[in-house]
């Protein structure tokens, strides 16, 4: 029995000895009065059993049954050998029309105890990209010394903006 299952255990057969109300038991275990009184019925009859879970020990009923679970193995590891668990699961649905989860390929393979290819990549730590330009932001100016006349005249400065930045704030 769990710990969980001890309190929820404790708290019934303190409701059961009439220490508290079935209200008070609910807001304690987290339930609707209706399902305290459930539980409390069910450890009234069956004794401390009564409190353990009775699906507890069997197998779910969305299970993948054994004949399919046994051909995707068998699939693992000799068709898709060295195909990681995306791109083996993929290839299953495409190829071989078996429509189960990534996580299930992953399952069987791991009980199968056939080792994974390889890790998954780290992503990149940044991407990188050009500012965006904002209003009111301030503007780079080059007002670099440069021979733009080409020896026709004296070397001048070039104060330049990028006026397309400025056509798509301020639209004449």
């Amino acid at each position: 029995m769990t710990m969980r299952e001890m309190r929820r255990l404790q708290t019934i057969e303190m409701a059961l000895a009439g220490r508290i109300t079935n209200s008070e038991g609910a807001r304690r275990l987290g339930l609707s009065e209706r399902q305290f009184k459930r539980l409390r019925k069910r450890v009234a009859t069956e004794g401390p059993q009564g409190a353990i879970h009775k699906g507890r020990g069997k197998r779910s009923n969305r299970r993948l049954c054994d004949k399919e679970r046994e051909r995707i193995k068998d699939l693992l590891e000799n068709t898709y050998a060295g195909f990681n668990d995306t791109h083996a699961h993929e290839m299953l649905t495409e190829r071989d029309g078996i429509y189960v989860s990534r996580q299930t390929v992953r399952s069987i393979r791991i009980e199968a105890g056939l080792a994974s290819v390889r890790r998954r990549r780290a992503p990149k730590h940044r991407s990188r990209r050009e500012r965006r330009g904002r209003a009111g932001a301030m503007l780079l100016l080059d007002g670099s010394v440069h021979n733009w006349l080409e020896g026709r005249g004296p070397h001048s400065h070039a104060h330049r903006r990028d006026r397309r930045r400025d056509r798509e704030r301020w639209p004449d």
